[in-house]
């Protein structure tokens, strides 16, 4: 069973000092303002969040702040989804699994495995960043003009390099880094991978950090 998330990201007139402390249970994370972004030690970073729909308008202000992009004005579909139901999708043709645990599809938003709780867990947390930053990386048209196959592999080291970037800043010792080979783009109408994850390992998920 999927449950799907659709979130849009408005202004808030909270001060910064909502900011001060995490989320109690049942409460709705602030919307940040310019100078908010700018935090580097934010509590809500490692806080516990009650559900997908604030911490992903969350991540998606932290890619932002991460990254060199702006935060758009609505969330991608963030829809939990059976782990073999995703693998069927992101797995390459014939394989079993591939230990994918999320992906961003254009037309669907990011599918993450249900066994995922990045409300919680701070390394499934930093699955969601990486798929939020392909989303912020295709609503920005990053690499637009360059080959399919180029424009995908780059998109991915960087997705990567911004999900290191927040495992760093909040001082997790857990790394993750692209184990596939830099794909061939011989021609222009060479078949190129898509923005999904596929047949490309991902750290497998603990329960607990």
């Amino acid at each position: 069973m999927a449950v799907a998330i659709a979130v849009t990201i408005g202004v808030g007139s909270g001060s910064a000092s909502a900011w001060d402390s995490p989320p109690r249970k049942g409460e709705t994370a602030p919307v940040a303002h310019d100078h908010e972004a700018d935090l580097h030690d934010n509590p809500w970073d490692t806080a516990e969040f009650p559900d997908l729909d604030s911490l992903s308008r969350h991540l998606i202000r932290t890619a932002s702040r991460l990254s060199k992009y702006r935060v758009p004005a609505a969330l991608p579909m963030v829809t939990r989804i059976e782990r073999t139901a995703l693998e069927r999708l992101a797995c390459a043709e014939g394989a079993v699994r591939c230990n994918v645990s999320a992906i961003y599809v254009p037309e669907r938003g990011v599918l993450i495995a249900a066994d995922l709780q990045p409300e919680s867990n701070l390394f499934h947390r930093s699955i969601l960043l990486h798929e939020l930053v392909h989303y912020l990386q295709e609503d920005a048209h990053e690499l637009a003009t360059a080959a399919d196959c180029e424009r995908w592999y780059q998109r991915e080291l960087e997705a990567y390099a911004l999900q290191n970037r927040f495992l760093t800043n909040i001082y997790s010792p857990d790394r993750v880094s692209y184990s596939g080979a830099r794909p061939q783009c011989a021609s222009p109408n060479a078949t190129a991978p898509t923005l999904t994850h596929r047949a490309k390992e991902i750290k497998a998920p603990n329960l607990v950090d």
